[in-house]
C-alpha cells in the first residue's frame, strides 16, 4: 500500500529536481511505469501551478479494487517486490556460490603457474666459500699436523689392504683422536661432508673399492681433496700398528705401508695449512674464478664483508670476467664494478620483465580455459534445456565468452596483471557470465567491505543488494530538462 512516508520521500527528490530545472519520468512499459499509472490521478489544467494533495493520492492508490481486498497498486507493488526478490536472490546465490569460487580458483591456479617467474640479476651466479675442514681449525690438531711439516713430501702409496667393511659409526670412531674438541669437530665435519662420502674415502683407501678416480687423488693439496686428505690422515693414524681383521700382510709390511700413507697425508695437510695461511696473510679474496662460479677465501671474505664489502662486487667480477684476486684489487675497482653490475641488472630486469609479461599472458589464457573446462557443468548446465546433452562448446554463451575473452587477451597490458583478482573478476563476470549481474553484486560486496573492513560478509551482501535494487529502479527512470 502507498504510505505518506513514500510520498514525502518522492516529493523531496522531485522538489530538488524542480529547483534545478529537471523532471523525472518512468520509462514506458516498465514495472515502474505500471506502478506510476496506478496512482496517476487526472487533474484539470489550472495555469502552470499544481500542488499535489498527498491524502488524495493515498486514498486513490489504496482504494480496494471492486471484489478484491486490496488495491491494484498494492497488488502490483507486492507482485513486483516478489519478482525482484526472486531475481535478486537468484543472482546473489549465483554470484556467491558459482562466480566467486571460480574467480578464486582462477587466481590460485594462475598464481601457482607464475610464482617462480622472477629471476634475480644474480641468478646462476655462485659464490662458494673456501675454508679449512672444521677439525683443522682446532689448535690441538694443528699442533699435531705441524710436526709433519718437517718431513719431505711424498706421494701416498696405497697397497691392497683389503680391510673389512665398516659402518659410518665405526669409521667415525676410527677417525677420533681422544681429544674432546677435535672429536666434536670431527662429528660436525662428517655431517657437513656427508656420511656416504666419508665411507667412500675409507673403502677406496683401505678396502677393496677402486673408486671412480685413482687412489692417489685421495691425498692431495688440491682444494677438492682437503676433506679426503684429512680423513685418510685420521684413519691411517689410528690404523697404524692396529691392523684390522682380515688383512693378509705381516705387521712390519703393514705398518710401513700405513705409515707412508699417514706421513704423506700429514705432510699434505701441513702444506694446506701453510697455503691457507698465505691466502689470509696476503688478503687473497678470490681464490679461483671460472664462468659463473667464484671461490672466495672464507676468513678474508668474512672480514671484507664486515668492513663494507659486497657480494655485488663479486657478481660483477663474474659477469665482466675482470681479474681481481686481492682485497685491494677488488676495492680499487669498486666504482667500475658497480657500474658494470648496474648495467647487467638493468639488462637482466628488462629482459626478465618482457619474458615475465609474455609468460603471464600465456598463463592467463591457459588458466582461463582450463578453469572453464574443469567447471563446465556448473557454468553451463543451468542454460541447457532440461534433458539436453549439448556440448558446452556448441552453446552460444560459450562462443560469446570465447570471442569476448580472446578480444580482451589481445589487448592485455603489463599493468593489467598488477591486481590479478580484479582482472580475473572482470573476465569471469563480464565475459564468462556476461548475461548476469554477478559483477555488480560482487563489486557492491567488495566496496562495502573496503568502506568498513570490520563488516561481516553477509552485511556487505545486504548493502550490495540494496544498491543493486536501487540501480534496478533508477534504470526505469529518465531525467530531462523542463
Amino acid at each position: 500500500m502507498l504510505r505518506i512516508s513514500h510520498l514525502n520521500a518522492a516529493t523531496q527528490i522531485t522538489g530538488k529536481l524542480d529547483q534545478m530545472g529537471y523532471r523525472i519520468l518512468p520509462v514506458v512499459n516498465t514495472p515502474l511505469s505500471c506502478l506510476n499509472s496506478d496512482v496517476n490521478i487526472a487533474h484539470p489544467s489550472e495555469g502552470n501551478e499544481f500542488t499535489p494533495n498527498p491524502a488524495e493520492y493515498i486514498a486513490y492508490a489504496n482504494a480496494p479494487t471492486p471484489g478484491q481486498d486490496i488495491s491494484v497498486y498494492t497488488a502490483n507493488v507486492e507482485g513486483t517486490a516478489r519478482t525482484v526478490a526472486r531475481y535478486v536472490q537468484s543472482h546473489l546465490s549465483f554470484a556467491k556460490n558459482i562466480v566467486k569460487p571460480l574467480i578464486t580458483e582462477f587466481v590460485e591456479s594462475f598464481t601457482e603457474r607464475t610464482n617462480a617467474l622472477y629471476v634475480s640479476p644474480s641468478e646462476n651466479l655462485t659464490i662458494e666459500k673456501l675454508d679449512l675442514p672444521a677439525p683443522m681449525l682446532v689448535a690441538d690438531l694443528k699442533d699435531l699436523i705441524d710436526d709433519y711439516a718437517k718431513l719431505s713430501p711424498s706421494a701416498a702409496d696405497f697397497v691392497k689392504f683389503n680391510a673389512p667393511d665398516l659402518s659410518i659409526g665405526e669409521i667415525i670412531d676410527l677417525m677420533k683422536t681422544g681429544n674432546a674438541d677435535v672429536d666434536t669437530a670431527i662429528e660436525a665435519w662428517v655431517a657437513t661432508v656427508g656420511e656416504a662420502e666419508i665411507v667412500q674415502y675409507y673403502e677406496r683407501a683401505f678396502g677393496t673399492v677402486k673408486g671412480a678416480y685413482p687412489r692417489t687423488h685421495l691425498v692431495s693439496t688440491q682444494e677438492g681433496c682437503w676433506n679426503s686428505t684429512l680423513a685418510i690422515f685420521l684413519m691411517a693414524t689410528k690404523l697404524h700398528n692396529s691392523p684390522p681383521a682380515g688383512v693378509s700382510m705381516s705387521l712390519v709390511d703393514y705398518n710401513v705401508a700405513m705409515a707412508k700413507i699417514r706421513d704423506a697425508a700429514g705432510t699434505m695437510l701441513a702444506s694446506i695449512y701453510e697455503m691457507f695461511q698465505s691466502y689470509v696473510k696476503t688478503q687473497t679474496l678470490v681464490r679461483t674464478a671460472f664462468g659463473n662460479k667464484l671461490i672466495v677465501v672464507n676468513p678474508v671474505y668474512t672480514q671484507w664483508i664486515e668492513e663494507g664489502g659486497s657480494d655485488v662486487l663479486l657478481y660483477a667480477l663474474m659477469v665482466t670476467g675482470k681479474r681481481a684476486n686481492f682485497v685491494s684489487e677488488v676495492n680499487a675497482a669498486r666504482v667500475e664494478l658497480m657500474k658494470a653490475w648496474e648495467l647487467h641488472s638493468a639488462m637482466t630486469i628488462s629482459t626478465e620483465r618482457n619474458r615475465k609479461f609474455l609468460t603471464m599472458r600465456k598463463a592467463f589464457y591457459d588458466t582461463m580455459f582450463d578453469i572453464v573446462e574443469r567447471n563446465a557443468d556448473p557454468i553451463f548446465s543451468h542454460l541447457k534445456p532440461e534433458g539436453a546433452s549439448t556440448d558446452h562448446i556448441q552453446m552460444q554463451e560459450y562462443k560469446t565468452f570465447k570471442q569476448k575473452f580472446e578480444e580482451c587477451y589481445t589487448y592485455l597490458r603489463e599493468e593489467d596483471f598488477v591486481d590479478i583478482w580484479k582482472l580475473a573478476k572482470h573476465v569471469v563476470c563480464n565475459m564468462l557470465f556476461y548475461y548476469t549481474d554477478a559483477g555488480q553484486i560482487l563489486d557492491g560486496i567488495e566496496d562495502a567491505c573496503k568502506t568498513n573492513p570490520d563488516m561481516e560478509v553477509d552485511e556487505a551482501a545486504l548493502l550490495s543488494t540494496i544498491a543493486y535494487v536501487t540501480r534496478y529502479v533508477c534504470n526505469q527512470m529518465t531525467i530531462s530538462k523542463i
